[in-house]
């Protein structure tokens, strides 16, 4: 419960820290992310929260218009907090998600 208070604080955000947040349907993860990015709201950071099957729709889209340049997804992604629920249940390509992840921890802070 600690460090859910410390998470609370949102100091983790400035810091570029990253959190997952995992366990059975029904615990209240999407509700906690939610109130995490209340707080980074609250602290002035642009919070984007979107779902794992339209972020991979998105970015499937971007890369069709504008190439696989990390310049061109980073219009999608320009929030320093972006909070990406129900990744476990998008069926979408492992591997470019897998890939839009790393290139996201690099540049922003991600629940």
């Amino acid at each position: 419960m600690e460090l859910v208070k410390l998470l609370a604080q949102g100091d983790w955000i400035n810091q570029g820290y990253s959190v997952v947040l995992q366990g059975p349907p029904g615990l209240g993860k999407t509700l906690l992310a939610i109130e995490f990015g209340r707080t980074a709201i609250y602290k002035g950071y642009y919070t984007l929260f979107i779902n794992a099957r339209d972020l991979y729709s998105k970015l499937q889209l971007i890369r069709q218009r504008y190439g696989t340049s990390l310049c061109s997804e980073q219009m999608l992604y320009c929030s320093k907090l972006l909070i990406v629920d129900d990744i476990g249940h998008a069926y979408v390509d492992g591997k470019l998600m897998i890939d839009l992840f790393c290139n996201l921890t690099e540049l922003r802070t991600v629940i």
